[in-house]
């Protein structure tokens, strides 16, 4: 008698020693066609397993072999082969692109051998009186097949790539399935025996994988939570699965009840978290506050949401620099998952898990391993070439598999034979893995260049009309949420209380809307003002200034309501007024204020030498000229050696030239002048591509020029944005000067031709050094070793007015910088000076090198009345012990980690507080007054 034989015809074999590439559609059709072979419908009444073999062997058909032959490729077959297979007693069905259509094809097959003028004895080889049965299974009881027939194909192909003799026990995973097949065709089917039989067959599978590496394969779970996702993640938690789920605290916040309404309590170590934040944003080349509250935040919504701490980091945008390992090491967090799933390029590493220490010497292990993605047909198609390459390279095999949208059928297929038995590996937590995993490789400290964030192109993509300046924005608003909180936090040690009537400082976010934030630093400021004039000599009108940051600076302000010109004496540095409005250069002590009078009893002093001259400006530290012919910048040199330091203009990428129309003075007085550049950028034909304005403002006794710039295109650039873009250009002469960037308050030596900073560009030459503040503006190209393109307008960009600054000869740039995007506060008012003087800082920090990032209330404690946070963080490379004065004298001072949570006691001595810190640290410390 005749019996069924069950065949994939196809050219392709799972690969196992390269990776195939076929089409979508190919490798589906493939693979469904091999997995539908394995529906007990189809292998009831069969000799053996199904085989994949060549089509060449079967140009004649013979009785009871039954065919998958997929669409595509096309077969070399004889032109009359579908005549020879119903000739010969035989069957053929097409696989189809999805399993159930696959599924359907091969019933309908089956089912027409019913119309076929054949005997019962040929026909009984396909229709028997349990075809009908086997057809309409559950899934539960016919996907535990098709999974063991996956898994057979992986193990055997296995075997071929590790040239490894087949020792899987054919005869007895056959038994084991027959008697499988027995149970269901019953009339009362006894569960027990069937799974039995069929974890049985698993067994086997199992034990011939062993043979070839008897160590245990981690399999890691990934889902990333989204609405997508949500209910599979739910479905896998109900059915006691092992996961590892990304998410975000907002993300988080969605999806609470139905996570938990899913993961009894008993089950929550079935679950771990990998937290991008609260938000998944581009925070890598904003302020360090915004970064730590965005991950602050994250970890507290994951914890309050489901009283689970994330194990680590994880992000679809990438985030990382150089401090990563330090700051997830001060949240509490022990890993992350060091691999870029956008356009970023990070250092690449040979182990599964790495140990990576931050500058500060903190370390944190790190996966490296890419992942897998579910959705793609593919990932299952070259599974045995994926499990080869990592059970040949590493010690602890590991393989990540990817969730971010609906997952394959292929995965169904491959979980029913799992919950067999762990035939392919064993799915763990990744709290589970690491664990287990060790660190096989050290990675060192990450210079910055090893990184490369490229949210240009990202935002690109995503048409946005603020692709370079919604960045240099957001860093503002962020730097004004800072002034809010700080100016919040002085009024409440001032007033002895833990939090100001009025105020929402403790509200705003990074992300609060504009208006918001900048309403809560204007009624913060001005109730600090008044607080500080409470107690004065006499009404005398005139102005308070406050400075929130950590250095002492030196502010540029135009007063309106002027009553003349004001005296240049205490903090006032320069003075000049004219029309109703003084033109002020005062000096502001850390964390401090200065009050300037309204008197008009001043004089105006005329500095030694003129302001502008021709097309050159100057003051006392530096001097700067326009080039005639271009409008840009002709030089920047100091006033002591003359020596041309650097050049500037305006370019279009790819080709274009500057012609100045002309240049004029705009301002011209004792303390602040103003000269302006006008013209348009054109290409070889002389075609006019933009019209440009540069403005160069300066003012007396402070050592900064400021460079504003209007450019109005006429050609729009399209195309590659780090190759289509408007620019300012510089250039310095010295081959030998080296180019550093200011990375999350670190200076690093670049080399990058794209080295992206929000903070500053230093070139180094001998003991001098130039330093470009760009404002925000993050994305730099380097045309060649000695240029440097800020970019200004993008495909997409909308804005046309930007403004940088550049200074000379500084000892820590990052100081100018913060200082040049940290708002200084000024309040006109009718009270005196304070009773502590014209100036007096209310902090202050004897360190140079630690600058301070934030300052804000805290909730009241039992311990004290009023309770603030301060964090500073060390940007000089060097560890020491320093000293922070307080306005009042604290109660008590403690180390605290990212989470607020008490470290050790810091030793008070009347208003002092003594920190020891090491370099590139970030410290917080909780301050308590009575």
């Amino acid at each position: 008698m005749n019996v069924r034989r069950l065949f994939l015809l196809s050219p392709y074999r799972m690969p196992t020693n390269h990776q195939v590439y076929l089409s979508e559609d190919e490798v589906a059709c493939w693979l469904n066609g091999f997995l539908v072979l394995w529906h007990p419908a189809m292998l009831h009444g069969s000799a053996a397993v199904p085989i994949i073999a060549s089509a060449y062997d079967h140009e004649s058909p013979a009785a009871g072999e039954c065919f998958a032959v997929p669409e595509s490729p096309p077969l070399y077959q004889p032109e009359n082969w579908a005549e020879r297979v119903i000739d010969a007693g035989a069957l053929a069905f097409k696989p189809c692109s999805t399993l159930q259509e696959t599924l359907e094809s091969a019933q309908h097959a089956l089912n027409s051998v019913e119309s076929r003028e054949i005997d019962n004895e040929a026909r009984s080889i396909f229709q028997n009186e349990h075809s009908a049965k086997l057809w309409n299974l559950p899934e539960e009881h016919y996907l535990p097949f098709l999974g063991l027939g996956f898994g057979y194909l992986v193990i055997e192909s296995l075997y071929e790539a590790m040239q490894h003799d087949h020792l899987l026990d054919k005869e007895r995973f056959w038994q084991h399935l027959q008697e499988a097949l027995t149970a269901l065709v019953q009339p009362e089917l006894n569960a027990e025996s069937f799974f039995n039989a069929l974890r049985s067959a698993a067994q086997l599978l199992q034990s011939a994988r062993e043979t070839l590496n008897p160590s245990t394969i981690s399999l890691l779970d990934f889902w990333e939570l989204n609405a997508q996702t949500v209910a599979p993640i739910c479905k896998a938690l109900r059915n006691q699965k092992k996961l590892t789920v990304l998410c975000t605290g907002a993300e988080l916040k969605l999806h609470t009840s139905e996570i938990l309404h899913a993961l009894p309590p008993e089950q929550k170590g079935n679950l771990s978290l990998l937290t991008a934040g609260e938000k998944d944003a581009e925070t890598g080349l904003l302020p360090l506050e915004m970064q730590l509250w965005n991950l602050r935040q994250g970890i507290q919504t994951c914890q309050k949401s489901l009283g689970i701490k994330p194990i680590g980091y994880a992000s679809k945008v990438t985030h990382f620099t150089p401090l990563t390992p330090s700051i997830l090491k001060d949240h509490g967090l022990q890993s992350v998952w060091l691999k870029a799933r956008d356009a970023a390029i990070l250092p690449s590493h040979y182990a599964a898990v790495v140990n990576w220490p931050g500058p500060d010497g903190k370390s944190i292990d790190a996966l490296t391993k890419a992942p897998i993605p579910c959705h793609d047909v593919s990932t299952y198609f070259n599974l045995a070439y994926t499990l080869h390459q990592a059970i040949g390279a590493e010690s602890q095999p590991t393989l990540i598999f990817l969730h971010t949208d609906a997952t394959h059928p292929a995965y169904d297929v491959w979980q029913a034979l799992q919950g067999l038995a762990p035939v392919l590996g064993e799915f763990i937590t990744l709290d589970d893995y690491f664990k287990q995993a060790m660190a096989g490789e050290y990675a060192g400290s990450t210079n910055a260049d090893d990184i490369f964030l490229d949210y240009l192109e990202q935002r690109t993509a995503q048409n946005r009309q603020d692709v370079v300046s919604g960045l240099a924005r957001q860093a503002a608003l962020c730097r004004k949420v800072e002034a809010a909180q700080t100016f919040d936090a002085i009024l409440n040690v001032l007033n002895r209380t833990s939090k100001s009537p009025t105020s929402n400082a403790e509200d705003l976010t990074p992300f609060s809307d504009r208006e918001t934030i900048l309403k809560s630093l204007e009624a913060n400021g001005r109730q600090l003002a008044a607080r500080l004039q409470a107690r004065t000599a006499g009404p005398v009108p005139g102005w308070i200034v406050l400075n929130y940051s950590s250095a002492t600076r030196r502010e540029a302000l135009r007063l309106e309501k002027s009553h003349g010109p004001i005296p240049v004496e205490g903090p006032v540095k320069a003075s000049d007024s004219k029309d109703g409005v003084s033109q002020v250069v005062v000096e502001i002590p850390p964390v401090g204020y200065a009050w300037i009078p309204n008197t008009g009893k001043g004089q105006t002093k005329a500095p030694p030498f003129k302001m502008i001259e021709d097309r050159i400006i100057r003051n006392e530290f530096l001097e700067a000229e326009f080039d005639p012919t271009t409008g840009g910048l002709r030089g920047i040199r100091d006033t002591r050696t003359r020596v041309n330091r650097l050049g500037q203009q305006l370019v279009f990428n790819p080709g274009s030239k500057m012609v100045a129309d002309a240049i004029e003075t705009v301002e011209l007085g004792s303390v602040v002048s103003r000269l302006r550049s006008r013209g348009t950028l054109q290409n070889e034909q002389n075609e006019k591509l933009a019209d440009f304005e540069q403005e160069l403002e300066i003012w007396s006794q402070r050592p900064v020029l400021k460079l504003s710039i209007t450019l109005k295109p006429v050609k729009l650039p399209n195309g590659a944005p780090w190759h289509a873009y408007y620019a300012s250009r510089f250039a310095w002469r010295d081959e030998h000067a080296a180019l550093f960037r200011g990375v999350g308050g670190q200076s690093c030596l670049t080399t990058h031709n794209r080295p992206q900073s929000a903070d500053y560009l230093e070139i180094r030459s001998g003991r001098n050094n130039t330093c470009l503040f760009p404002g925000g503006l993050p994305f730099h190209n380097r045309p060649n070793h000695r240029m440097l393109d800020t970019l200004l307008i993008a495909p997409g960009e909308q804005d046309t007015k930007f403004t940088l600054h550049i200074s000379l000869d500084r000892d820590l740039p990052q100081f100018t910088a913060y200082s040049l995007q940290s708002p200084a506060y000024c309040q006109l008012t009718s009270e005196g000076q304070p009773q502590s003087g014209a100036s007096s800082w209310l902090f202050q920090i004897d360190a140079p090198n630690l600058i301070l990032t934030s300052m804000r209330t805290l909730p009241p404690r039992e311990d004290s009345t009023t309770a603030i946070i301060l964090q500073l963080q060390e940007i000089g490379g060097n560890g020491g012990i320093a000293e922070l004065r307080c306005v009042r004298n604290p109660k008590r001072a403690v180390r605290l980690d990212g989470l607020n949570e008490e470290m050790h006691e810091l030793g008070c001595n009347g208003d002092a507080i003594s920190v020891e810190y090491s370099a590139h640290e970030i410290v917080r410390i909780c301050i308590c007054f009575d």
